[in-house]
């Protein structure tokens, strides 16, 4: 799995997948899945973060976006709870995934 993110993570930045693949597949939903496995943690944010960057290419990625963005914030729970715990890397990552997010 994590071989799986990280290559999807790869062809996000080459911009080498159509967006409507991407919503059709289920490498989105896995991809928020990683994140409540720790040892998938880094990699699912690491594509969810180049999908953030792949979606603002192009108008026609309306559809991703819109799709992309209620689990995003649904996380602000996660990041609270990290927070909470006093887990920096977990509130760190996901800060980073919220930043990213905003700036599209």
């Amino acid at each position: 799995v994590q071989a799986c993110l990280r290559c999807t993570a790869s062809w996000l930045k080459a911009k080498s997948v159509p967006a409507d693949c991407l919503m059709a597949s289920p490498l989105v939903g896995l991809a928020f899945a990683a994140l409540d496995d720790q040892t998938l943690f880094d990699e699912g944010v690491e594509m969810l973060v180049e999908l953030v960057h792949f979606s603002k290419e192009a108008d026609s990625h309306a559809q991703l976006v819109a799709g992309i963005m209620p689990p995003v914030l649904a996380l602000g729970r996660r990041y609270d709870a990290a927070v909470q715990a006093g887990d920096e890397e977990v509130a760190r990552a996901l800060v980073r995934l919220f930043t990213e997010t905003g700036e599209q």
